[in-house]
């Protein structure tokens, strides 16, 4: 399996994978973002080309968590409000969620199995994170999400072998076993934060323990635990085929 897992994230290198990109808008946020004199106007006038995201980006700004007496009616106040931390969570939420939602066609069970765990995880970390004042609850959903985007940049690699295909089983103990590897070889590609891939890349360490203050990545164990694994034990059982961890870390993330 070492192969096929180098051949996906040669896949991602190259953008062949079946996944819808990430928007325009997106990428154009990020990049203002990087520069700490980035202005509200000019946000604004970048996410203005998507009715979808300004529309989000409003509500958001008018809702009960952030209303103040005046309500935001332009993105620019609305942006000002929320501050430029939470529009780029806002933002690659949004940017993310059609990969979630876009069927491979092949394994609609699983696809749905992996969409259900995503969301009900995220909702979980979302409401935890309102019980700490110091974290953001989107950054929160946003690194739950983001924990099982590996699972679905293996399902839309289109050379999946098919004998991986016929065997559910075997298919589910591969997911498992590469879904962490692949996922942040993924982020890494689509210019994710590191704080964001770390998460991603350990969400899975029950036992950890440290002497600061609660951060996102206990939130999203947390929310794991309260959810439960996505797949169970018996459905990873697999004597068909090798899925142990391939090592990529050495690979590129971008051409």
């Amino acid at each position: 399996m070492e192969t096929l897992v180098k051949d996906i994230c040669q896949a991602i290198i190259t953008n062949r994978l079946n996944l819808p990109p990430l928007p325009e808008t997106c990428m154009k946020v990020r990049k203002l973002l990087q520069d700490d004199g980035c202005s509200a106007r000019q946000l604004a006038n970048t996410i203005a080309v998507d009715a979808a995201l300004s529309a989000r980006i409003l509500k958001i700004a008018n809702s009960a968590l952030y209303a103040r007496q005046q309500a935001a009616n332009d993105l620019s106040m609305a942006i000002q409000r929320l501050g430029n931390s939470l529009i780029g969570n806002l933002v690659n939420g949004l940017g993310i969620m059609p990969a979630f939602s876009f069927s491979q066609n092949r394994q609609q069970d699983i696809e749905a199995q992996i969409r259900q765990h995503s969301m009900s995880t995220a909702a979980l970390a979302y409401g935890l994170c309102q019980q700490h004042k110091h974290l953001n609850h989107f950054e929160g959903y946003l690194a739950a999400m983001l924990q099982n985007i590996g699972y679905i940049a293996i399902l839309g690699y289109h050379k999946l072998p098919r004998e991986l295909l016929a065997d559910k089983n075997a298919l589910i103990s591969f997911l498992s076993a590469q879904h962490i590897p692949i996922g942040s070889h993924l982020l890494r590609h689509w210019q994710f934060p590191e704080a964001l891939i770390d998460i991603q890349q350990k969400h899975s360490h029950l036992y950890r323990t440290h002497s600061n203050r609660v951060d996102y990545l206990d939130i999203v164990i947390a929310a794991n635990v309260i959810n439960g694994p996505l797949f169970s034990a018996s459905d990873r059982k697999s004597t068909r085929l090798n899925s142990s961890h391939t090592d990529i870390s050495r690979m590129p993330s971008s051409a």
